[in-house]
């Protein structure tokens, strides 16, 4: 009877599955999930010159967007407030090779406040990979001496 019993349960273990501990795991043969990637639109992580800094250094300045998520690669910079507070751009804006970054060369002016939009109601170029757009953003700051 107590054989029976053994010989019932290696046969239900054998069905199921069971199998005896190990004292070692055993080596994984699926790859892990990819990363979760951002379901809504782009976030800017960080502006430089920051968002509402003062006596920024007039001159030529490397002015960068940095994004939470990956670029298509457009661009939208706007004028706000009119001509005379959006920077004169040198050349043309740089996504870095990861589309995370963008830079742009700006000649500023001393003294002055500067307004630039990122993307805006009507233009929508700053959209991640996915084709979502960043929610318009006011960019402002001003230069020092």
């Amino acid at each position: 009877m107590r054989m029976q019993a053994v010989l019932m349960m290696v046969a239900l273990c054998a069905v199921a599955g069971c199998s005896a501990p190990s004292s070692s795991p055993e080596p994984t043969t699926q790859a892990p999930p990819p990363p979760a990637s951002p379901s809504g639109p782009p976030q800017i992580v960080s502006l430089s010159p920051s968002n509402g800094a003062m006596d920024v250094s007039p001159g030529t300045v490397q002015a960068v967007v940095t994004f939470d998520q990956p670029m298509g690669g457009g661009m939208s910079f706007t004028t706000r407030g009119g001509p005379d507070k959006y920077p004169e751009m040198v050349g043309q804006p740089v996504w870095s090779a990861d589309k995370l970054t963008i830079t742009a060369t700006m000649q500023l002016g001393a003294n002055r406040q500067y307004v630039i939009g990122l993307n805006s109601p009507n233009h929508k170029n700053f959209k991640n990979e996915r084709g979502i757009a960043l929610n318009p953003v006011i960019w402002e700051f001003t230069t020092g001496n």
